[in-house]
């Protein structure tokens, strides 16, 4: 929690800079707009993967303009290494890039394999964590049922050794 505290500081600090220098600009103020609403998210994991959904909707758009996804873009890119993997998001702000030098099918399918891999890796997580629950609680289902089993063993074999010296 402790290193996701110290990006969020660095995420804070990359968007309030320029705005605190004086480059107040739509682009600067989009960003700390952007931010806010991520600080004010319940379950910042969620907000996430609802603006990574609402990017590839936008990419999957063939209407709109490169220029205007990209704007989208960074205007999560300096949250998206609070959450996701950072050589992921360097990867998808490059293929972004590209995006605007050529907008083309293939370099739009490129992002949306992106955003997907993002989705995903957050679910793989989630998976990993359940996996891990289950495995947990099943081993220690399993104790108590052994630990039961030989507690019912050793007191038939104290029942049946007073009933034989009686």
């Amino acid at each position: 929690m402790e290193t996701q505290s110290k990006q969020s500081e660095q995420a804070w600090s990359e968007v309030v800079t320029p705005l605190l220098n004086g480059e107040t600009n739509r682009e600067n103020a989009e960003k700390l707009s952007t931010m806010l609403e991520f600080l004010s998210a319940k379950d910042h994991e969620t907000w996430i993967q609802e603006q990574i959904v609402s990017m590839e909707e936008q990419v999957r758009n063939v209407y709109i303009p490169a220029d205007q996804i990209e704007q989208q873009w960074n205007e999560l890119l300096p949250i998206l290494p609070v959450v996701e993997d950072q050589s992921l998001v360097s990867q998808t702000d490059t293929l972004m890039d590209q995006l605007v030098i050529r907008d083309h099918v293939q370099n739009r399918q490129e992002i949306l394999k992106a955003l997907k891999e993002m989705k995903e890796r957050e679910s793989f997580q989630l998976d990993a964590l359940v996996w891990t629950a289950i495995v947990i609680g099943g081993t220690i289902i399993l104790t108590l049922f052994y630990v039961a089993v030989r507690r019912w063993l050793a007191s038939k074999k104290t029942q049946s050794q007073k009933s034989e010296n009686s």
